[in-house]
């Protein structure tokens, strides 16, 4: 006991030496106290677990936070094999070359070969040729972005979506025209990223108010009553 009274007075050698499933004991030993002293019982409780039990919470859960991991298939299959929204990354990997071996095509040749662990590599590689233009440097941020957010890195496809919305707003008005599909997949990576669901709720009315034929109807059906359901 008396261990254990250091322990909560802050000794961080001490909190460390004692067995985290001893605090059950301790705990229970302080329950069956009289009833007299409940109040600082539970205030002892309170204690015991803010100095040994939140820790490793907290450790627990930065070991996952924003943390590379690798992609596992049913992570992805319902966007490949999705058939209710105009993907326009999805109908270009329909179209391609299987022996594409460069660019944006070679990326999505590893997602159509299932090789998921390899697509983000490639599309940072080919972020890296200053000779694109704009818009197919949206189509690699908008697919990096997407397979960022599947290996769990949150931040960076966070931070490619970002970069897309600033390279759409370059492009002219006849190319954002004639590339509306392009614009409802960054929306789709922003109702993914979002941080609450007022957020991703909004996105989503944007998006079917952009194009309300190319939105997913279970979706639509939920937020206002949809023409193509």
């Amino acid at each position: 006991m008396k261990n254990y009274r250091a322990a909560l007075n802050g000794n961080p050698f001490l909190i460390n030496m004692i067995p985290k499933y001893w605090i059950l004991d301790y705990m229970g030993a302080m329950i069956v106290s009289n009833s007299d002293e409940q109040t600082k019982t539970m205030s002892e409780m309170e204690r015991v677990i803010n100095i040994l039990v939140d820790p490793e919470v907290e450790k627990t859960y930065r070991s996952i936070c924003d943390t590379q991991k690798p992609i596992p298939q049913h992570v992805v299959f319902p966007w490949m094999f999705s058939t209710v929204i105009r993907d326009p990354l999805l109908n270009r990997l329909n179209t391609i070359n299987s022996n594409a071996e460069t660019g944006i095509d070679s990326a999505l040749m590893s997602a159509k070969r299932f090789a998921f662990d390899d697509v983000l590599p490639k599309i940072e590689t080919v972020l890296n040729d200053s000779s694109l233009t704009p818009l197919t440097q949206c189509e690699a941020l908008l697919l990096g972005s997407r397979f960022a957010f599947y290996h769990n890195l949150r931040d960076k496809s966070r931070e490619m979506i970002n970069k897309f919305g600033d390279l759409w707003s370059t492009l002219d008005e006849e190319t954002q025209r004639t590339s509306i599909d392009l614009r409802v997949g960054y929306m789709v990576m922003l109702i993914r990223l979002a941080g609450n669901h007022s957020i991703a709720e909004e996105q989503a009315r944007k998006a079917m108010a952009l194009d309300p034929t190319n939105v997913d109807p279970l979706v639509s059906k939920i937020l206002v009553t949809h023409p193509h359901v």
